[in-house]
């Protein structure tokens, strides 16, 4: 029989998503919920693969109050050879299914022949800041850096459009 006081309580594998289970991380939810109150536009979390970013981006939304916040959760490790589009088509697609609009209006950014910035401030944001209700947006950005590590024209685009958000002052951005 294993003694529970010395069993180690860290979970390696999948992201925890039950902030009980989730040991060791309160100063960091203390720093999140500081920096959101100050109106902090980026929070980056920084540290070696495998210390349980993913887990405390998924128990944000459990540990932050939600009263005027939105979270949206987006995991990008998928997209590390994709184009600008298809890394935005995954990060709006994700917005709309939190506020439960239609997504095909998103099918559009998967056009190669299109300015996405322009389809993006003229149609996407107005559709999202209307559904939003007085809601402050928030965008959990999972494995961000697997699509900000090269010097592509697609991770200059990403980070323009992000820079873009923030300066406008429209979205908080909390990327691990």
């Amino acid at each position: 029989m294993v003694n529970d006081s010395k069993r180690n309580p860290y979970i390696i594998g999948t992201p925890i998503e039950i902030p009980e289970k989730l040991f060791g991380r309160e100063t960091i939810f203390e720093d999140i919920k500081d920096s959101l109150q100050q109106d902090a536009q980026v929070i980056l979390l920084n540290g070696q693969r495998r210390i349980g970013k993913s887990s405390v981006l998924k128990n944000i939304p459990l540990v932050v109050s939600k009263d005027e916040l939105l979270f949206v959760h987006c995991d990008l490790q998928a997209h590390s050879h994709a184009s600008l589009g298809e890394i935005l088509y995954a990060i709006f697609r994700e917005i709309f299914k939190v506020i439960n609009l239609d997504t095909s209006n998103l099918d559009i950014l998967l056009s190669i022949d299109v300015d996405i910035r322009r389809i993006i401030n003229n149609k996407l944001l107005p559709i999202v800041y209307n559904a939003l209700e007085n809601r402050k947006l928030i965008l959990l950005l999972d494995e961000f850096d697997v699509v900000t590590q090269n010097d592509t024209e697609q991770t200059s685009g990403f980070l323009r459009f992000l820079d873009n958000l923030v300066k406008r002052n429209e979205y908080n951005i909390i990327c691990g």
